[in-house]
């Protein structure tokens, strides 16, 4: 969590964090740590797509 707070401070970009953990647990300290989307496994593609889409403002 303290590299994805890095990121997101140093680079001032989208941080997307990518779970292989099937539970949530880690869910509130991503986003706590400042990351903008936090997908776990089992990962549904289409809503990871919408929001790439959306934090890179495609259209």
């Amino acid at each position: 969590m303290d590299f994805a707070r890095h990121l997101k401070s140093r680079f001032d970009r989208p941080v997307v964090m990518l779970s292989s953990f099937a539970d949530a647990k880690y869910n509130g300290q991503a986003i706590a740590a400042g990351v903008d989307c936090y997908f776990r496994l089992p990962m549904d593609f289409e809503q990871v797509g919408h929001a790439m889409d959306r934090l890179l403002n495609v259209k």
